[in-house]
């Protein structure tokens, strides 16, 4: 799934994103986070090829996930969700399955 988003796409939105583009200049030392929670955030994150991801712990599983821009969230569930409507998983399994996708 991750393979089929388009990486330019999501580049250019996440650069015009918000909370993209905040966290992206507080790692570039840019900006200074807001607060610690802030700071906390943006220390939870990466850059890479570009690409700003998130890096988290799910069951004791190490996960790095994209950062999807507000703009590109529908487009990330549809994507998500289309490749696995055939087998109807719920809307709690197909979260999870969003989670793990990006």
């Amino acid at each position: 799934m991750v393979q089929n988003f388009d990486r330019k796409k999501l580049k250019r939105y996440q650069k015009q994103d918000d909370w993209c583009k905040h966290v992206m200049e507080v790692l570039q030392g840019k900006k200074k986070p807001r607060d610690k929670y802030d700071q906390r955030d943006c220390q939870s994150c990466e850059i890479k090829d570009g690409v700003l991801y998130h890096n988290t712990e799910k069951k004791r599983v190490k996960l790095t996930q994209m950062g999807i821009p507000l703009k590109l969230q529908e487009e990330a569930v549809r994507l998500v969700h289309d490749s696995i409507v055939r087998y109807h998983m719920g809307t709690t399994r197909t979260v999870e399955k969003i989670s793990n996708s990006f």
